[in-house]
């Protein structure tokens, strides 16, 4: 299949957003298929370690991007335009779009050229935006906006159980399609616990619980906060990201709590900071979040919430390896309960074992993901 991606993901920056957009076009290349990756990004973006791979796959010569612009109806214009122009240069026979809160334009070009598309969401849009406080008009016109365009896509693809319902019961989706997907962690994620606590100047001593991902509204950064309160004085808690609740953060530091905030980092550093921990932690309480894929992935015992389809990163691990430490109660002390008993089995009983991180890394490699995908996107140009 000649395939064009499509979305509104900077490919020049080492994002999570961007390597699994490249995770996904490289395992369809290596599959045979003709991949075009169109996103945005100044042409001299790219950093020295590109993002998709040179030959043999040579998915590096496929991108397109468009001169940086913020996000918004001038980018999603532009990149309406360039959908356009590459369906006439490219001639693909399906597009797959990853949708934004403004993402209409985009799959509009594909009908408008007459290109079968199908279209995933990557988190609770409308939900975010409520919990950001966007305002009710806003609201409406991204719901107007998202249903539209999953109306005349062949399929939608929801990467968890709640984002499945918020396609089904918020957009009204009639063709759901649930595809997980996989992790892509790099080089970084064998680098050895001390080795990655000197690279990012963390401290060698003490215990160090991580946190990776964007400051979305919806995180319970407070609960976390806590729980950090609760727990004893030689632990720290390392924060990788930024986003809305960057005040949150830096109001309680402010306030003398033991946080390091590191900001936002390329993907390779939040893994490094991810393996400088003995325990990381995903404050996510309504949907599951990519990040606790990661985190089993490079092989570090975590604690979340338990929420709908956690299941699937709990099951990774054998029971005994103790890897996943579920949180029912929404509470900074229940929270701080599941760290300190992750701490003291990583005390006792050392690292998860090398051969078990190694399987259940090729568990959740993108390549089964892009069969998934690509059985959908053959469906979809029939």
């Amino acid at each position: 299949m000649r395939i064009l991606l499509a979305s509104q993901v900077n490919v020049a920056q080492r994002s999570g957003a961007a390597i699994h957009q490249a995770a996904l076009a490289r395992e369809m290349a290596r599959a045979g298929h003709d991949v075009r990756v169109l996103g945005r990004g100044r042409l001299d973006g790219l950093t020295p370690e590109p993002i998709l791979p040179v030959a043999p796959e040579g998915l590096s010569r496929f991108i397109r991007r468009i001169p940086e612009i913020p996000p918004g109806h001038v980018l999603e214009s532009k990149l309406a335009l360039e959908v356009v122009r590459e369906v006439q240069r490219f001639r693909p026979e399906v597009g797959y779009v990853r949708l934004s809160p403004s993402s209409s334009l985009v799959p509009a070009a594909f009908v408008a050229t007459g290109t079968p598309y199908a279209v995933e969401l990557n988190g609770l849009i409308l939900e975010h935006m409520r919990l950001a406080h966007r305002g009710s008009a806003r609201i409406a016109v991204a719901r107007a906006s998202l249903a539209w365009v999953i109306e005349h896509a062949a399929a939608a693809v929801a990467p968890s159980e709640a984002i499945e319902r918020h396609l089904a019961d918020d957009l009204h989706a009639k063709r759901v399609v649930r595809i997980e997907n996989g992790a892509d962690v790099g080089p970084s994620a064998t680098c050895a616990r001390l080795e990655a606590r000197a690279r990012l100047g963390l401290p060698r001593e003490g215990a160090l619980i991580t946190m990776v991902g964007t400051l979305v509204p919806s995180l319970r950064l407070d609960l976390l906060f806590d729980a950090l309160r609760a727990l004893s004085r030689d632990t720290t808690l390392v924060i990788v990201g930024d986003g809305a609740q960057r005040g949150r953060v830096d109001a309680e530091i402010s306030r003398g709590a033991r946080v390091i905030f590191l900001g936002a980092r390329p993907h390779d550093e939040a893994i490094l900071a991810a393996r400088a921990a003995d325990v990381c932690v995903n404050p996510h309480d309504s949907d599951l979040s990519l990040k606790g894929l990661e985190y089993a992935a490079i092989g570090r015992r975590q604690v979340c919430f338990a929420v709908r389809g956690v299941e699937r990163i709990r099951d990774l691990y054998a029971e005994e390896s103790q890897a996943v430490w579920l949180v029912e109660a929404r509470n900074g002390a229940a929270f701080a309960a599941a760290i300190e008993a992750a701490l003291a089995i990583e005390r006792a009983r050392g690292e998860l074992p090398d051969d078990e991180v190694a399987r259940v890394r090729s568990e959740v490699a993108w390549s089964r993901t892009a069969a998934r995908v690509l059985a959908v996107l053959d469906e979809a140009r029939r």
